[in-house]
């Protein structure tokens, strides 16, 4: 399951300062949100209607994917698996809610988080 909100540092070029240099990524569930230049500040920040489509648009495959493991464990490992049925829907449906927040969010909160 995907955090709804992670913080990674990566060594990408950037068009302000001319050179390759440390940014910070700002992932809103498993979408690029905002890229930070850690040297100019300069940042690069993706439209709130962009990262819902995006959301919006892989619903269906995300959907038929988990039924598909829902499937796969029920039938190969039904003993293991339904005893923690109600847990993982309810762990599912709160993982799922914290990554919609996430991406509706307006503005940022990456100074809130520290790099992974």
């Amino acid at each position: 399951m995907t955090t709804a909100t992670q913080v990674y540092t990566a060594g990408l070029w950037c068009s302000n300062c001319g050179a390759e240099t440390e940014h910070l990524v700002l992932y809103a569930g498993a979408y690029i949100k905002e890229i930070r230049c850690t040297v100019c500040d300069a940042t690069y920040t993706r439209e709130a209607e962009t990262l819902r489509d995006d959301f919006v648009h892989d619903l269906p495959k995300r959907a038929r994917r988990l039924a598909h493991q829902g499937v796969h464990e029920i039938r190969y490992h039904p003993r293991e698996f339904l005893p923690h049925l109600p847990q993982e829907l309810l762990v599912r449906s709160l993982g799922f809610c914290a990554e919609l927040y996430a991406i509706t969010a307006t503005g940022s909160n990456s100074s809130r988080h520290r790099a992974r």
